[in-house]
């Protein structure tokens, strides 16, 4: 069940056969304790993996935040392009634009329809 992917599986049992012990760890197992056992052999048992489950989700959100930051940079540089390039016609043709033929002023209308399609 993936809302238990968290939740450290420990096996508290009596069988200490090195079978069962594979057979454990390839059901998922995180840890195998056998009886007779310490209470705080369990209790640093289940601690540690509570830690490592903390360690796992913040190394997951720091990468999730990388890759959140990475995509708004490339976003962000894929938007300016175009914009820069219909700027800079928009400039020109601000400047130009009574002294402009029809067919420049086409040429410009053109290159503004290039810039957007990117």
């Amino acid at each position: 069940m993936p809302g238990w992917a968290r939740v450290p599986f420990i096996f508290l049992t009596a069988k200490t056969d090195k079978a069962d012990v594979r057979r454990a760890k390839g059901l998922g197992a995180d840890d195998y304790i056998t009886k007779p056992f310490e209470p705080e052999e369990l209790v640093v048992a289940v601690g540690a993996r509570l830690k490592r489950i903390q360690e796992i989700v913040q190394v997951s959100a720091d990468e999730f935040n990388r890759l959140k930051q990475q995509i708004v940079m490339v976003l962000s540089h894929e938007l300016r392009t175009p914009l820069t390039s219909i700027l800079g016609y928009t400039e020109l043709v601000l400047g130009d634009a009574a002294s402009l033929s029809p067919s420049a002023f086409q040429e410009f209308l053109l290159a503004f329809s290039a810039a957007a399609s990117g």
